[in-house]
């Protein structure tokens, strides 16, 4: 299965030529440091490896990689005190959709994290 990254590249005219995939961040950075090729990741997933000179940001013209998140929670199981403070505060801190943008689901339980 195609990332949505390699689909945007091959959208740009680049031709990724995938060898490995990684399930976790913490995989994709061992790969890269043992020269295994490149990875991609959000910026906050490596920036304090980066300010300490341990990986090199290579930018791509172009290109803009984004991601939606979800919370997930029992539909019938009631929340914590701070579960339900911590989705009150996403929700009035929430990123709006674009206005050509549509999205599926319940509308309160969608949240767009940009990075």
């Amino acid at each position: 299965m195609r990332s949505s990254a390699e689909i945007l590249l091959r959208r740009r005219g680049y031709k990724p030529n995938v060898a490995l995939r990684c399930d976790t961040p913490e995989a994709v950075r061992i790969a890269v440091r043992n020269n295994l090729g490149v990875g991609i990741l959000f910026y906050d997933a490596v920036k304090h490896a980066i300010q300490r000179g341990e990986f090199k940001l290579l930018r791509v013209p172009g290109l803009i990689v984004e991601a939606r998140s979800f919370i997930v929670y029992h539909r019938e199981r009631p929340l914590s005190a701070s579960a339900a403070d911590f989705l009150t505060l996403l929700r009035e801190n929430k990123a709006e959709p674009e206005p050509s943008g549509k999205r599926r689901g319940r509308e309160e339980n969608c949240f767009e994290l940009r990075h």
